[in-house]
């Protein structure tokens, strides 16, 4: 079993773990407390007290009904007996406390188990979707952190998105998008999973958003992609169609227009990287993938050839006629030649002419295009 599989395993399997039908409230506070207008210093006692002695209950890994019902309960707080949602004072709150325990010197992620962890990652994902507070931006960076198994990270992106939603709505982004949180995490993480989920947290449904929200996503995408570009320096991903994404997202005209220069430059030097990384390496790829190699070459061609960047450029057109015409189960030869003008194709374009040539790989892998680091998976993490 490969790292992937590895990871995806233990991501299903905790997807499966997870109660069949869950009931809203687990009684413990009371739907008064839930809903009142303000609380009291006992409430907050009252909801320290129920977090405190769930998440002992969490980390209990050899009772793990009891660990399940724990992490139920947790998430069930969030919500009335009748399915509503608490009000918005007690959601904070709780929010507010759950994370702040949990990441105490003495808490989950500090102490808890591999298993623990990713149940607390669970849970916050879960009360994310109800109560996406800044709040959570704590717990969610420590279970994105570069120490945490891909699995947990992926948890920790998936927590990410509802609060990154909900901070742009109301007009107040979070650090979920400062500091390179993301990308870092990316960076740290190189599965295509993880990647998968970040892209997820990161670009905008255009029929929810208006277009000066959707930018408020992008510099973080862009420091995002730019990760991804440099993982292409030294080995080909799995699942490498998961990066065309962001080069989808930001080349729209209502988007690519807000971009400054060196943003612009950025993403096409990520694609840029990731096109070489690709010619470099394409040789050393198994038979079964060239065929989603050629795919993604394709749609990534096709998406330059379309952006505000590129589109009715003659030169780059005539440059990239071979890789839009690639057969849909081509030799290594053929991918190799129709990658071979695209790099001067895309530093002829217009304020294009800083892009550099990564450099060249220096590992190789039997079992794929080249190797490229992983972070530990859940069955090889400490237990």
């Amino acid at each position: 079993m490969n790292c992937r599989q590895r990871v995806l395993a233990i991501s299903l399997a905790a997807t499966l773990i997870l109660s069949p039908s869950l009931s809203w409230a687990s009684g413990l506070l009371p739907d008064t407390m839930k809903s009142a207008a303000t609380l009291a210093p006992a409430d907050k006692t009252a909801i320290a007290k129920v977090i405190g002695d769930q998440l002992a209950l969490l980390a209990d890994d050899v009772k793990t009904d009891q660990q399940r019902a724990a992490r139920d309960a947790l998430v069930g707080e969030t919500r009335l007996v009748t399915g509503a949602m608490g009000g918005a004072f007690f959601l904070d709150e709780y929010a507010n406390q759950l994370s702040t325990a949990m990441t105490s010197a003495g808490g989950v992620i500090a102490k808890g188990s591999v298993r623990t962890r990713l149940n607390a990652a669970i849970v916050i994902a879960r009360v994310a979707e109800v109560a996406p507070t800044w709040r959570l931006e704590p717990v969610i960076k420590s279970f994105v952190a570069a120490n945490q198994p891909d699995a947990i990270t992926m948890w920790g992106l998936r927590a990410a998105k509802p609060v990154i939603l909900n901070g742009i709505t109301i007009g107040q982004p979070g650090t979920l998008l400062q500091n390179k949180e993301i990308a870092n995490a990316v960076k740290a993480h190189p599965s295509s999973m993880v990647a998968d989920e970040a892209y997820e947290a990161l670009t905008l449904p255009q029929e929810t958003f208006k277009p000066e929200q959707l930018t408020k996503t992008v510099a973080a995408l862009v420091e995002t992609y730019k990760e991804r570009g440099e993982i292409f320096k030294t080995g080909l991903p799995a699942e490498i169609g998961t990066d065309k994404r962001p080069l989808f997202y930001v080349t729209r005209a209502t988007i690519w227009s807000t971009l400054q220069p060196a943003e612009q430059l950025s993403v096409m030097q990520s694609t840029y990287n990731i096109l070489v990384g690709i010619r470099a390496q394409v040789a050393n790829a198994k038979p079964e993938e060239l065929v989603a190699i050629r795919n993604y070459i394709v749609e990534v061609i096709q998406t330059v050839s379309l952006s505000p960047v590129a589109n009715g450029n003659a030169g780059f057109a005539a440059a990239a006629a071979n890789a839009v015409a690639l057969a849909p189960s081509p030799t290594v030869a053929a991918i190799q030649a129709a990658l071979d003008p695209i790099p001067a194709a895309m530093k002829a374009l217009p304020g294009m002419g800083g892009l550099t040539t990564a450099a060249a790989p220096t590992t190789k892998s039997s079992t794929g295009a080249g190797t490229v680091p992983t972070a530990p998976s859940v069955t090889t993490a400490e237990k």
